[in-house]
């Protein structure tokens, strides 16, 4: 149908025709060439950025990549530094451990020691004062049975008084005031005897009383020196503190469960 329509033209409207379409053949290279010239253009300008952002990220790849050997080797010798510390310190802390050791069982020895000596000297003390007792007691006997004859020797004073007052009756009249003067003196004599024997049982009564206060006083002290022994042997935590107590209150309950005649 084209070519029908192109047989109808005359030659100067084929001429026409091929001029247009020349020209517009002429527009389209040109816009390819612009085309292609600007592609290449986008082409280059895109490489070029490419290689500027690969040159870029290479260089910063390179400066985290020392960074990171720069912060390798910081932390490496932070590492080493902490190390060394912790070392020294763990050093520092089991000197001061054993130091702290040592002297715990020198304060344990000097306690132990003291507590030994105190015990010693409690129960020298308790011998001593039960010995003395002992012997007050002996002498306190002794007093008894010195009082006991004279209070015999008094009854038979006594009854020679009555014999006496009954021989008085049948004496002369004489002999009265005579043998009534040497009764009464008899009386005198027995009666300030007496008074002083009195005096000197209550007087040993009181001093047998002094002593029984005495012994519970010191009974009373033995109980607090046990309870600070005990006291302070809880302080100490352990086997060789639990070993410790046992050996103190051993002895201690030793010298307390010994026999002694007090009276």
């Amino acid at each position: 149908m084209k070519s029908e329509s192109l047989k109808n033209l005359t030659k100067e409207e084929i001429i026409q025709m091929l001029l247009k379409e020349k020209e517009k053949n002429s527009i389209l290279s040109e816009k390819i060439v612009e085309i292609k010239t600007h592609h290449a253009v986008i082409s280059k300008k895109l490489e070029e950025e490419e290689d500027f952002i690969t040159n870029k990220l290479m260089i910063r790849l390179e400066e985290i990549q020392k960074e990171k050997t720069i912060l390798m080797a910081k932390l490496k010798d932070e590492e080493e530094n902490i190390q060394n510390n912790l070392r020294i310190k763990q050093k520092q802390i089991h000197q001061e451990k054993v130091n702290l050791e040592n002297k715990l069982e020198q304060e344990e020895e000097q306690i132990l020691n003291k507590i030994n000596k105190q015990l010693k000297e409690t129960v020298q003390k308790k011998d001593i004062l039960i010995k003395k007792l002992n012997e007050e007691k002996i002498i306190r006997d002794k007093l008894i049975v010195q009082i006991n004859n004279e209070i015999d020797q008094k009854k038979s004073l006594s009854n020679a008084i009555t014999k006496l007052s009954q021989d008085k009756i049948e004496l002369e009249n004489e002999k009265d005031k005579k043998d009534e003067l040497l009764i009464n003196k008899l009386s005198s004599a027995l009666n300030s005897m007496v008074i002083e024997k009195n005096a000197l049982a209550n007087r040993l009564e009181q001093e047998l009383k002094e002593k029984k206060e005495l012994i519970d006083s010191m009974e009373n002290q033995m109980q607090n020196l046990n309870n600070d022994v005990l006291n302070k042997i809880n302080f100490f935590k352990g086997y060789k503190a639990s070993k410790i107590s046992t050996e103190i209150k051993g002895q201690f309950n030793s010298s307390l469960s010994t026999p002694r005649k007090l009276y």
